[in-house]
């Protein structure tokens, strides 16, 4: 549905509009091919607005463009680019930020499991669940929840994982967030 939406509201974005509006349509059509997966359409959007924001000297959203390449490249298993991405996202991000910290650490996790380092994927989710937690930011602590459930799968962990996996679906039950519950029934399917 989200990409009718942008299908109709695309021929009237461009150059008149004002930067802060424009970057941040950039970075929502980014997250929409970032969960898509369509790494080129996500490139094209994100490089659009930090374009702008290097034009504009506008680099408040710095962060969220690069997280939205840095999540593309993961759906898509591009790790080296991930990387590249994750970079920018530290080098951009309010340190004192415990949303940004527990978005960055969340994807650091998701890298280091692709890669098969389980136990960087466990710090970097403990770490991004204690943010999230911190940051009181619900559909971020449900991610992170999952993410650590993963990792605690990744090295062998036998039970703390479910917990993980319970607070993670009961904060997707009272959001109604069907994204939540898909998740975690594919990290009870791993267990299995």
């Amino acid at each position: 549905k989200a990409g009718s939406v942008i299908e109709r509201i695309a021929p009237w974005t461009g150059a008149d509009m004002a930067p802060m509006v424009f970057i941040l349509w950039s970075c929502a059509v980014a997250l929409y091919h970032s969960v898509q997966g369509d790494l080129e359409s996500c490139r094209k959007s994100v490089e659009a607005g930090l374009a702008l924001a290097g034009s504009t000297g506008l680099h408040a959203f710095d962060f969220l463009l690069a997280a939205q390449m840095a999540r593309c490249s993961l759906v898509t298993g591009e790790l080296a680019e991930a990387d590249t991405w994750l970079a920018m996202m530290g080098k951009t991000m309010r340190s004192h930020s415990h949303l940004n910290g527990a978005f960055y650490r969340h994807f650091q996790s998701n890298a280091a499991a692709q890669r098969g380092d389980w136990q960087q994927a466990l710090d970097h989710a403990r770490s991004g669940m204690a943010m999230a937690l911190e940051s009181g930011v619900p559909f971020l602590e449900a991610h992170c929840h999952i993410e650590l459930a993963r990792a605690l799968l990744g090295c062998g962990d036998g039970s703390e994982w479910a917990e993980h996996i319970d607070a993670a679906r009961s904060i997707g039950q009272a959001m109604s967030s069907r994204v939540v519950d898909y998740l975690c029934l594919e990290a009870e399917a791993t267990a299995a």
